[in-house]
């Protein structure tokens, strides 16, 4: 696996990570805070395996804190950008991860992503190249702005939408799907 600026992604990045939040009080978001609450300690067995040691058992831990949810899960940092850093204050400015797109730009109301055909897992195997080749993420107002979004496919998904909205859209545009 690599970081979408090519450095590898390994053990050591979910460590530094751990230790990171296991070890700032100043960390103060609740996904660090849970784990500095349940994570005992963490080791390196080796660049692919890490072992943790939890203060009580919880066979959901991986679940809870690296599962695929959009919002609330653990993120790995990578260390070789944030090693040298103070976590409480860092402005890190160029996200970068380990998936298909990387971060192009962003303003106030919007983000956006391109795949990266360079991509490791594509080039490894491990999945294809997603066909979209950029993603924007849009700050799309209030729930009246979202139902025109919606009505006039300038939105691909949205958030927050009460079921009479959904019902009232859905009449309209024959796209809209749940």
């Amino acid at each position: 696996m690599e970081w979408s600026d090519g450095e590898a992604f390994d053990a050591d990045d979910v460590i530094f990570t751990v230790n990171m939040a296991i070890t700032n009080e100043e960390i103060s978001s609740r996904e660090a805070a849970t784990v500095r609450a349940q994570v005992a300690s963490v080791e390196k067995i080796d660049d692919l395996t890490v072992k943790f040691t939890l203060n009580n058992a919880n066979p959901r831990f991986i679940v809870e804190n690296f599962g695929v949810r959009i919002f609330g899960s653990f993120l790995i940092m990578p260390e070789h950008i944030w090693a040298d850093q103070d976590p409480a204050t860092f402005a890190f400015s160029d996200p970068i991860g380990t998936g298909p797109y990387t971060f192009t730009s962003a303003t106030t109301n919007r983000a956006i992503w391109d795949r990266n055909d360079d991509w490791w897992g594509a080039k490894a195997g491990f999945q294809e190249l997603p066909e979209p080749k950029r993603v924007i993420f849009l700050e799309s107002g209030g729930a009246e702005s979202r139902a025109q979004l919606m009505v006039t496919n300038q939105l691909d998904a949205a958030q927050n939408v009460s079921v009479g909205t959904y019902e009232a859209i859905a009449a309209q545009n024959p796209n809209v799907i749940a």
